[in-house]
C-alpha cells in the first residue's frame, strides 16, 4: 500500500488543481443577480 501513496497524492493534487479555482470563484464572486438574467 505504500507504493501507491505517491500516486494517490498526485492524484488528490491534481483534483485540488482543478476544482479549489472553480469553488473560490463561486465563493469569492460578488452576487448580484441582474433581472434580465433572471426573467425566464
Amino acid at each position: 500500500m505504500e507504493t501507491y501513496f505517491p500516486i494517490l497524492m498526485f492524484v488528490l493534487v491534481g483534483i485540488a488543481i482543478g476544482v479549489l479555482p472553480v469553488a473560490m470563484g463561486f465563493l469569492l464572486a460578488p452576487s448580484r443577480p441582474d433581472p434580465e438574467k433572471l426573467a425566464l
